[in-house]
């Protein structure tokens, strides 16, 4: 399974779709040093633990969400 960079945005969408909630936002100017783009690889942690991801980000989510929502 590849993986792909999702987006702050992407990832909040993404929530407000499996929680069927708006989720409220604040954008706040880009401060001095931010990255404008920053995207994770678990390249490492495949390669150190032969480890490799089964489940998607979206399902991983759900998942979450519901194992939250049943406690």
């Amino acid at each position: 399974m590849k993986g792909k960079g999702k987006s702050v945005n992407e990832i909040l969408e993404t929530l407000e779709k499996i929680s069927g909630r708006k989720i409220d936002k604040i954008f706040n100017d880009k401060r001095l040093g931010d990255v404008s783009v920053n995207i994770l690889s678990n390249q490492k942690a495949c390669q150190l633990y032969s480890w490799q991801p089964k489940i998607e980000l979206e399902e991983g989510l759900v998942r979450t969400w519901d194992w939250l929502t049943s406690q």
